[in-house]
């Protein structure tokens, strides 16, 4: 029995490595839980949908290396998009609402996504947001 349960766990670690389909949980600094998913990084954040957008654009406009393409906001979600300056790769930010005081937001840059840049993003609209 345990052989067969080492087997089958061998067998998903190998799958999910091909998939590149891992999840990678870090304590964020005063925040939740970052998650890494095909490329996506995602966190949930305190702060109110409006908040969050507004510290994701100021996010991207202060970046010199970003260039803001488009934006828009309704009740329950908000989107963010723009390109790197030095090799155009496009990039898109995602706020879902998850409370009147919560924000799910997803970072992807990319085809493939940039962890690197992905988390020096959400760093700043983090910070933005306090």
């Amino acid at each position: 029995k345990i052989k067969k349960i080492i087997t089958a766990s061998f067998l998903v670690i190998s799958a999910l490595s091909l998939n590149s389909c891992w999840l990678l949980l870090a304590g964020a600094a005063g925040g939740g839980t970052v998650a890494y998913v095909q490329g996506k990084y995602a966190m949930n954040m305190d702060g109110n949908i409006k908040d969050i957008y507004n510290a994701t654009i100021e996010a991207v406009q202060s970046n010199e290396d970003f260039v803001l393409t488009k934006k828009s906001i309704t009740p329950t979600d908000a989107t963010v998009q723009g390109n790197t300056k030095v090799d155009s790769t496009d990039f898109s930010v995602t706020i879902e609402k998850l409370t009147d005081n919560a924000s799910k937001v997803t970072i992807k840059f990319g085809t493939f996504g940039d962890r690197t840049a992905s988390a020096t993003l959400m760093d700043r609209i983090q910070e933005n947001s306090k």
